[in-house]
């Protein structure tokens, strides 16, 4: 990165900086996109580390760079990006709560059914293996 010193000391950088580092965040959400469509929920973390990293540089530089229509353009291709991450993030949470709740329900199948008697005494029913199993 070419990032340079004013006179007050504050850091400014060009153009050609900014756009290395909106690049290296989008390669960055791509491959957190791959590894979401493709299931690889182990590389997630790994990846939100990079992901923090380099979007905090990217802060840095975009301090330091003037608004060229050059600039916004390449900004608003990675906002683009970070959103449509967003939505899949969101299916694969919405995905997983499911598979939990489904999880849940046969386990509550396989344990049977507990029910109480109007005097308070209960009465278990053991799971009927026809109901509960699905096989053809």
């Amino acid at each position: 990165m070419m990032t340079q010193a004013t006179a007050d000391g504050a850091a400014t950088a060009n153009v050609e900086d900014l756009l290395d580092h909106i690049q290296t965040a989008m390669d960055v959400l791509r491959d957190e996109r791959t590894a979401l469509l493709r299931g690889a929920y182990d590389m997630i973390e790994a990846i939100t580390a990079r992901k923090a990293k380099v979007l905090s540089l990217l802060e840095d530089v975009i301090r330091a760079v003037p608004r060229t229509s050059e600039a916004i353009s390449a900004l608003n291709r990675l906002i683009a990006d970070s959103r449509r991450n967003e939505m899949i993030l969101a299916a694969a949470r919405e995905g997983l709560a499911h598979a939990r709740r489904r999880i849940a329900g046969i386990a509550r199948a396989h344990k049977g059914i507990v029910a109480y008697q109007q005097d308070g005494s209960m009465i278990a029913c053991r799971p009927d293996r026809a109901d509960t199993d699905k096989s053809a």
